[in-house]
């Protein structure tokens, strides 16, 4: 694992059944044994970052689309909040309302669900609103031999027939990205993640000096002195871990470990 110096937080992302159930009012405890069953796979060492309880709290707010099956930004924030709880850092918690510059982009239609998207959904489209980061920061992002700088909110990703929720991170993909704040904290942390994390990491820029970001999908150890993600972490002396990962993409592989943890090995 990540060793006795770095803290590791496994942040499991509630799929939207799950989301769709609470406003039923009929949870099913199956959906809470999963997260349960993922979790017990997990090192004791790593902090387990109760998301779904902040689900519960906000099930009647618009914290997921309706025609895509990520969180919206507002989902996004109320897991930050539960991360800032696991870290036991809530008196840090930026309040939304700090977040006064926004984004809000009508008409969003999931761009990977659109075969499956009925009449309703293309008559009652999804409104993305996006919070713009309250500190200054450098964002590069680096694709194999490539750096380039990037914005973790760009509304030039809003484009026709483009999926809209890339204008989150500029995408997300690459070998990793790194980014330096004016926060004022001397903290560094490694955020490994899917494209949930990209909606996530606009609102951890106040907590943390440098963030270093990978999607274990695309990290390529080639490119990164043939070190797996772990290793290349401690080399960049990063303070703590953050696994954000979407529950439903894990959730029926028995290879779970290797999928999402085995590269903390």
């Amino acid at each position: 694992m990540a060793g006795p110096d770095i803290e590791v937080y496994s942040m499991l992302a509630p799929s939207r059944s799950t989301y769709l159930a609470l406003t039923k009012y009929d949870f099913l405890s199956s959906r809470a044994a999963n997260v349960e069953q993922i979790n017990s796979k997990i090192d004791k060492s790593v902090k387990n970052v109760n998301v779904l309880r902040s689900m519960v709290e906000h099930v009647d707010e618009y914290i997921y689309y309706r025609t895509d099956h990520h969180w919206t930004h507002l989902g996004a924030y109320y897991g930050y909040t539960e991360l800032m709880k696991a870290r036991n850092r809530q008196s840090e918690i930026i309040p939304l309302s700090n977040y006064s510059e926004k984004l809000v982009v009508e008409g969003y239609l999931g761009f990977y669900n659109k075969p499956y998207l009925t009449q309703a959904d293309y008559d009652n489209p999804d409104t993305i609103i996006a919070y713009y980061p309250i500190v200054d920061y450098k964002y590069i992002y680096n694709s194999q031999d490539v750096s380039i700088e990037k914005r973790l909110i760009n509304k030039e990703r809003v484009k026709p027939d483009k999926d809209y929720y890339l204008l989150f991170s500029d995408g997300g993909f690459g070998t990793y990205s790194e980014i330096t704040t004016s926060s004022d904290s001397d903290l560094k942390c490694m955020v490994i993640k899917d494209s949930f994390g990209d909606s996530l990491i606009s609102f951890l820029l106040p907590h943390y000096k440098t963030i270093y970001v990978v999607d274990s999908r695309t990290y390529n150890k080639a490119y990164c002195g043939n070190m797996n993600i772990i290793d290349f972490a401690k080399s960049k002396n990063v303070d703590e871990i953050i696994v954000n990962y979407w529950i439903t993409e894990i959730t029926y592989m028995d290879d779970f470990m290797q999928k999402a943890y085995a590269t903390l090995e």
